[in-house]
């Protein structure tokens, strides 16, 4: 894993953290590279997996981790 990996996991963290709470602590955002370079160099895929443990479409828990 890279430093810039390594900083964008622990901005995610700190984010999950603020907008659902300390139980999500620890979540992995499943951040892989950018399968179009357009939109980035990685992406992360966590509002998907969190979708039904938080009962909410993935598009608001993304609104809410930004």
């Amino acid at each position: 894993m890279t430093s810039t990996q390594l900083a964008i996991e622990t901005r995610f963290d700190k984010a999950l953290v603020v907008a659902f709470g300390d139980e999500l602590a620890g979540t992995d955002p499943i951040l892989v590279p950018t399968s179009n370079p357009r939109f980035g160099d990685y992406q992360s895929n966590v509002a998907m997996s969190l979708t039904k443990r938080l009962k909410q479409a993935p598009r608001a828990i993304a609104q809410q981790i930004i």
